[in-house]
C-alpha cells in the first residue's frame, strides 16, 4: 500500500500484529543496527 505524507510517496507495511510501519523507517533501523553490530560510527545515511 502506498500513501502520501508530505508530498512524498510512502511505502506502508503492515505488522502480524495490524500495525502500519513506513519501509523507510523499516530500513533505517536495520541501517542503525548493522552499524552499532559493526561498531561504526552514526553518521547520516547521506554520507555513506
Amino acid at each position: 500500500m502506498k500513501e502520501r505524507v508530505y508530498g512524498v510517496e510512502q511505502i506502508v507495511m503492515s505488522t502480524k500484529m495490524g500495525d502500519q510501519r513506513a519501509m523507510s523507517l523499516l530500513l533505517r533501523n536495520v541501517f542503525d543496527a548493522r552499524m552499532a553490530l559493526l561498531a561504526q560510527p552514526w553518521q547520516t545515511i547521506g554520507q555513506y
